[in-house]
């Protein structure tokens, strides 16, 4: 029979080499390396050509959430790509076409952040000292190199995107795209130009939607620096008890305020109409004790009488009940910051101070005045930047808004209906909150970079507002309804999630109906973080359903916040974040403190984060630190994580053991390949046949794997699938059958051939159902396996004479592999490997674990009917000189020398040796010794625990010290267990 090679095995020289070496050495393969893998395949993968779409084919269709360009990928990116490759793969595998378009989001406010401190840095400039082209070409430079990087750190993970697709949000279609958007939508009357108060970043001078500020919960007084504080502390969770004079009466009214600062905008203090205290006072006039201005002292029912004194001060630029109280009674409204949070439009001794330093001079005015009743604690939330983390200033400003209401109803009854599947289900509840109180969206943003805002009108003439999608129709435009050509473009940009909530029609060129739209549009599956479910995924809803009439989606899949292995949230003041990098290469604990150091000295982390980080890395890690996971392994143990919870707790040691079970597979690889060797005769044609009750047993486990992959793999349930295929390959393939499979073949004979045959089977079915977690090892380990079987003129039933990627190949079906379910066998194996626990363990505690004793079983006569065909099993896993039957245990009740246990069908007992049984009071009196050690240590990490100056002492956080005392309750319990087996056993000695 003729060697099958694929068009790469023909090209690959060097792999011919690699297998010419392998054959002078029997096969032997060593130790799983991640690098040598990954840099291989990396290589090929790079060389492929572009997906062939064919048209009889269903298609699946997703996005990649486009990373913001100013960053490197962390966990949070490594988790959803993992996700969605495993996913793609799998219906690429069942035959599907599929399309999953990369890309990369501008992100205006942080890119332009970015490039503006640098150019600060380097030439002591801001933008404001050079011309809009030139500032635009210094970060579209910088773009360019951060975006590639970010393109190869994607390319390393191995993924299925189409990066011939690959799309930035400010590439010509996505402008084109937003151009078109912007202008049916003001068209429609749903964008609106309003003079309104807009929440203003000191920090990143801009203006933010609601949905970008954050609440700071303040309990009680507490200092807090701000980004534009300028390094001063700022006191938060007071507020201060001001009087105001009344004219004309020897009277005053007192207000309450946290924010004595915005006193210079005062213009009325109000009170409740039912507010019998203050109705006398109502239509009084009051002389402003700090800018002398005459201020009326009104009635509004929105006061609250039972908060303070039931008299709040009105300034309407700067506060948003106060703006629509002014609204209602024409109050003047007069800005006292500008963009910088400076002090303006106050008298002269305050103008141009901080907003900060306004508020000691106020208090120390009134203070002077006799006016400053006091101050007290005060529970508040502070609104800040969840960009920046500055405090957000209310100020009065033209912008534009997309009028939310309309849009928000059809994506509420989207969900309602079924039609939009939200995944998991419990998301339903917080969609339909969040709609139903969904506010206009501010999108316009005070920025250089993003998508200028197709707005254009007359020099000077605020109500001439008109749109075009560039400066030539707007001309034409101005031509012809004002007969003039003296226009200008609004000069802000859109917000950075306005072109997002796009994307998913955009990337297929959109508005244009191509064949692309019409194929992979809507998409098949929205896979993000469940954190951005209001940021991005109802605006996309929105969006796609009023500008397309379709949904962007079918199903959205939600994952949860990776957070470390206490359930903290990752973040550099915690310095718990662990980088992906890390894990793939493996670093030692001297090189993570290392790395943390250089950050502080780069300006990234705090001084008081690097001493947090290097807490955390002393009490989370050994001297060898984060061991290398490498890609697959990363891979393949993210996906088994329930993502569908809140929070994703990431334990470096649960990675890691996805690494040991890659190599465990790599090292079941490696024993076929020593049995093909010294198999004396193959047949042509690899054939699937089990007489062998071994053999058909493992078939039957494979089958119900595939099984519980394919229904895990429908509902979304990766971790699920990862558990299937982990039980089959480590567990029941490699701990269990390989071990049975050695006595089989060693005898020459049609069993060891069968068994061979069985074992080239589930490798090779079990990698194709890896593949999609662990394309590099899949691919290099089915490379592996048919180029052996080839070089040998072998092939597999049924499989083509082509192809030697897992990840070309197809995804096995359980339908397909429904002849081996067995249930009969699979109850019996069941019984079968209960035995060899429970023998196992009496050997163990009786240390017998390197003698071969023989074993009965008394029980029910099915016992033995089920058993006996398995007895090869029974012996071979628990190491014993033999296994019998018994009917009645009376005889074997009586004797000495043996050691028992019950279990589900009958009672085992392991013959002892006589040695054995004398030191069974030694083992007692070691394993008490062990309790005693075990609580002393409990007793001093309670004490530890109480003391933060020795936790500091030590280097331990209370979560680090809570997980090892933790750690050592458990042991103790262990211990327990040991010893009251022991004595039981002492005792039965003793009786007899």
């Amino acid at each position: 029979m003729k060697i099958i090679k694929s068009g790469f095995y023909a090209r690959s020289l060097n792999l011919h080499v690699y297998f010419q070496l392998l054959s002078k050495r029997g096969h032997h393969l060593s130790s799983f390396n991640p690098s040598l893998t990954e840099k291989k395949w990396q290589k090929i993968y790079a060389t492929d050509e572009p997906k062939d779409y064919k048209a009889s084919k269903s298609s699946f269709s997703m996005v990649l959430p486009p990373p913001n360009v100013t960053g490197s990928l962390h966990l949070g990116h490594a988790l959803t790509v993992s996700i969605q490759d495993a996913i793609v793969r799998w219906h690429k595998m069942r035959g599907m076409n599929t399309v999953w378009v990369p890309g990369c989001d501008h992100a205006g406010i942080a890119t332009q952040a970015v490039v503006e401190r640098q150019l600060l840095a380097a030439k002591g400039k801001r933008r404001a000292d050079m011309p809009r082209e030139q500032f635009m070409e210094m970060i579209s430079v910088w773009k360019n190199d951060n975006e590639s990087r970010i393109y190869e750190q994607l390319q390393t993970l191995g993924l299925l995107l189409d990066w011939d697709r690959k799309t930035f949000t400010l590439d010509p279609n996505m402008s084109k795209s937003v151009t078109e958007a912007f202008i049916r939508l003001y068209n429609d009357g749903l964008i609106y130009r309003k003079f309104s108060l807009a929440n203003w970043c000191v920090a990143l001078q801009t203006s933010l939607s609601d949905i970008e500020v954050d609440y700071l919960e303040i309990e009680s007084p507490k200092s807090v620096v701000f980004p534009s504080s300028k390094g001063r502390s700022v006191l938060m969770g007071q507020i201060y008890e001001i009087a105001y004079p009344v004219e004309g009466i020897e009277a005053e009214l007192t207000v309450l305020t946290t924010r004595p600062e915005t006193v210079f905008g005062d213009v009325a203090l109000a009170v409740h109409p039912k507010d019998q205290r203050y109705t006398a006072f109502v239509g009084s006039i009051l002389a402003h004790p700090i800018t002398g201005r005459r201020i009326p002292v009104i009635s509004d029912d929105s006061v609250d009488m039972d908060f303070g004194t039931g008299v709040v001060k009105i300034t309407p630029a700067h506060d948003t009940l106060d703006y629509e109280i002014g609204q209602r009674h024409s109050l003047e409204m007069i800005q006292i910051f500008n963009e910088n949070g400076d002090i303006q439009n106050a008298p002269e001794q305050y103008l141009g101070k901080s907003r900060f330093d306004a508020r000691d001079a106020v208090l120390e005015t009134f203070s002077q005045m006799g006016l400053l009743r006091g101050s007290k604690s005060h529970k508040m939330a502070v609104p800040i930047c969840s960009r920046s983390g500055d405090l957000i200033e209310l100020m009065p400003r033209p912008q534009w808004y997309v009028k939310c209401e309309p849009l928000a109803e059809k994506a509420i009854e989207y969900v309602k209906s079924g039609e939009l599947k939200l995944i998991p289900k419990y998301h339903e509840g917080v969609w339909f909150e969040y709609l139903r109180n969904i506010r206009d969206w501010c999108v316009s943003r005070q920025l250089w970079w993003g998508h200028q805002i197709p707005m254009y009108k007359l020099k000077g003439c605020e109500d001439t507002w008109f749109p075009a999608p560039d400066h030539s129709s707007a001309l034409d435009i101005a031509k012809a309804k004002y007969n003039s050509e003296d226009i200008v473009q609004d000069q802000d940009v859109l917000d950075t999630w306005f072109s997002s909530s796009l994307f998913p029609f955009a990337v297929f060129d959109w508005p244009n109906n191509n064949q692309d739209m019409k194929r992979f549009f809507p998409l098949s599956l929205m896979e993000t973080g469940s954190d951005i479910l209001f940021f991005w995924v109802a605006r996309m809803v929105m969006m796609s359903s009023y500008l397309t009439g379709k949904l962007p989606f079918r199903e959205v899949l939600l994952h949860g916040m990776i957070c470390d292995a206490g359930g903290r949230k990752m973040s550099k003041s915690k310095g718990n974040v662990i980088d992906p990098v890390d894990v793939i290469n493996g670093i030692s604990k001297k090189e993570l403190e290392a790395k943390a150091t250089r950050s502080w000295k780069e300006g990234i982390i705090s001084k008081d984060e690097l001493n947090t980080s290097l807490v955390t890395i002393d009490s989370n890690f050994s001297e060898d630190g984060i061991k290398q996971v490498g890609v697959d392994g990363l891979r393949l143990a993210l996906c088994s994580y329930d993502i569908k919870n809140d929070m994703i707790k990431v334990d470096t040691e649960h990675l890691y053991f996805h690494r040991l079970f890659l190599n465990k597979t790599w090292q079941a690889m490696n024993f076929l390949l020593i049995n093909l060797d010294k198999a004396e005769s193959l047949p042509e044609v690899v054939t699937l046949h089990s007489k062998n009750p071994v053999n058909a047993w493992i078939l039957e486990r494979l089958y119900e794997m595939l099984r519980k992959v394919e229904m895990s793999f429908l509902d979304y349930d990766l971790h699920l699938v990862t558990k299937a295929i982990i039980q089959f390959m480590y567990f029941e393939l490699c701990d269990v059958y390989l071990e049975c499979a050695k006595p089989m073949l060693v005898q020459k004979d049609d069993v060891s051939l069968e068994t061979i045959s069985t074992l080239i089977h589930c490798l090779e079915v079990g990698l194709r159902t890896l593949a999609p977690f662990t394309p590099f090892f899949a691919d290099e380990m089915y490379e592996i396996l048919h180029s052996n079987l080839m070089q040998r003129g072998l092939k597999l039933e049924g499989f083509p004479a082509s192809g030697l990627r897992a990840t070309n190949a197809k995804y096995p079906a359980s339908e397909e592999w429904a002849t081996l379910e067995n249930p009969k066998l699979k109850d019996s194996m069941k019984l079968a490997l209960e035995v060899v626990k429970v023998v196992r363990a009496i050997k163990a505690r009786s240390k017998m674990t390197k003698h071969k004793p023989n074993v009965f079983i008394s029980g029910p006569l099915i016992l033995e009917e089920q058993l006996s065909p398995l007895c090869s099993v029974v012996t071979t896993l628990s190491r014993i000189q033999g296994l019998h039957f018994a009917s009645d245990d009376k005889d074997l009740k009586q004797q000495e020398n043996y050691g028992r246990e019950s279990f589900s069908h009958g009672t085992i007992f392991v013959e002892l040796e006589t040695a054995v049984n004398t030191d069974i009071r030694d083992q007692i009196l070691k394993l008490h010794a062990k309790r005693d050690k075990h609580s002393d240590y409990l007793s001093y990490m309670q004490k530890i625990s109480k003391s933060s100056k020795e936790l500091k002492r030590l280097r331990m956080t209370k979560d680090s010290c809570a997980k090892k005392m933790e750690n050592i309750r458990k042991e103790l319990k262990q211990v327990e267990e040991e010893l009251e087996v022991l004595k039981h056993d002492h005792k039965a000695d003793e009786t007899r």
